[in-house]
Parts: structure tokens; sequence; C-alpha cells
């Protein structure tokens, strides 16, 4: 027989125990008989219809981890409905109302659990325990972390969000600084260029120039109208001589 089998051949071995049958028989005698009797037959049958559900899913899971899983949550389930009981039979006795049929069927449950956690890691049956002993704590305890961990990621953005400003900003102030220069060098040539003229023209003033280069073109026009008439006089000279 291969492990799979072996390791199904276990679990129906010690749900199915002795143990766990003389237990459950003591649960029901002690719970007494007469007009009650056919309840806690429904009880017990209900029992162990659920335990068998469980070794019936169990024999068709081949895979040692998919039944550990398995195994945990068919664990959690019966533990929430023994404790489920147990707060209803407690409150009743509290109450003066004691009802065999109620505890008969949470001893059933809690024997049944002390045979499922033979099937698991103890470890894992005090963490289930321990977690279905104080839900509301651990949900607690759980959206606070989801809470922490929301806001830690909003910081890490903000944070990620700020350091991309910072570097746009610096390269923003580089390009400034890098005009700067350029305008700063374009006002040194300018400054030159202003300096020279006043050396050649006697003047850096806008105007001034215009009014010089308006002057010095109306010069070089009427010597160009001299060169014309010179070069006049001199054809008829030669036409003369000839």
């Amino acid at each position: 027989m291969d492990n799979a089998a072996n390791a199904v051949r276990d679990y129906a071995g010690t749900l199915k125990s002795d143990v766990l049958e003389d237990t459950w028989r003591q649960y029901l005698r002690s719970s007494g008989g007469g007009t009650g009797a056919q309840q806690l037959s429904r009880i017990a049958t209900a029992v162990a219809r659920t335990r068998d559900q469980f070794l019936a899913i169990i024999d068709d899971i081949p895979d040692t981890e998919e039944r550990e899983h398995l195994t945990a949550l068919f664990y959690a389930m019966v533990r929430c409905q023994w404790s489920l009981l147990n707060a209803q039979s407690g409150y009743r006795i509290a109450a003066g109302n004691i009802d065999p049929s109620t505890h008969c069927h949470s001893g059933m449950l809690s024997a049944l659990l002390d045979q499922i956690e033979k099937c698991m890691d103890s470890r894992n049956a005090e963490a289930i325990a321990e977690f279905l002993a104080q839900p509301r704590s651990y949900i607690t305890a759980t959206l606070q972390q989801t809470a922490d961990r929301d806001a830690d990621f909003a910081q890490r953005q903000d944070i990620a969000r700020l350091t991309r400003e910072v570097a746009e900003l610096r390269n923003s102030i580089h390009v400034l600084q890098v005009e700067r220069d350029i305008l700063k060098s374009d006002a040194a040539e300018a400054r030159a260029e202003r300096a020279l003229l006043k050396a050649h023209i006697g003047s850096s003033d806008a105007q001034t120039i215009v009014r010089q280069v308006q002057d010095l073109q109306e010069r070089l026009a009427a010597v160009a109208d001299l060169q014309s008439m010179l070069g006049t006089l001199e054809e008829t000279v030669n036409l003369l001589n000839v």
C-alpha cells in the first residue's frame, strides 16, 4: 500500500477508533434517556456523519499538504461548533436551565477534537484554538496591521513623489543656471560691442548710431554720384582728344 493510502488509513483508524466510539457512548449514557433519547440519537448521528464526510473527502485526496490543510479546516469547523455549544450551555446553566442534550453534543465534539488533534501538528491546533478563543482580537490586530501596511505604503509613495519633485526642481534650477550664464555671456558681449562702437564711432547710443549710419550712407551716395560724373567727364575728354 502506498503512502497516500497509509495516510488515509491512519486518518480512518484515528477518527474511527474504539476510544472515540466508547467516549461517545459514555456521553450518550450519561445524558440519560426517556423523552430525550431520540434527540440524543439525532445528535450522535449528526456528529458521526460530520466525521464520516470528512473521511470521505480525505479519501479522495492523495496530496499530503492538501490533506493537512483540509484537516486544519475540519478542526476549525468542529471547534467552532464546540465553542458555540459551550457558550450556549454556559448561558443556559446561568439561567438555571440545564440541557443534557447540549452537554452531550458538546462532549462528543470535544472527544472528536481530541482525535483530530492526533492527525495534526500540535502547533497548528494550538494556533487555531488561540485564534478561535478571541477571534475579534485577531481580526482587530489584522485590520490594524493592514492599516499600518497601507499607511506605510502611502508614506513610501509620498517619499517617492517628493523625491521625484526634488529631482525635477534640481533639474529646473540647473536649466535656469545655464540660461543665467548664457545671459551673462550675451551681456558681456553686448558691453564689449558697445565699447567698440563708442571707440570707433564715438557713441554707443542706438539712435546716434542710426543717424551716423544714415549720414554715412548719404555721403557714400554722394561719392558714388561724383565718381559717376568723373567717369562721364573722362569719356568726354577722350572723345575730344580723338
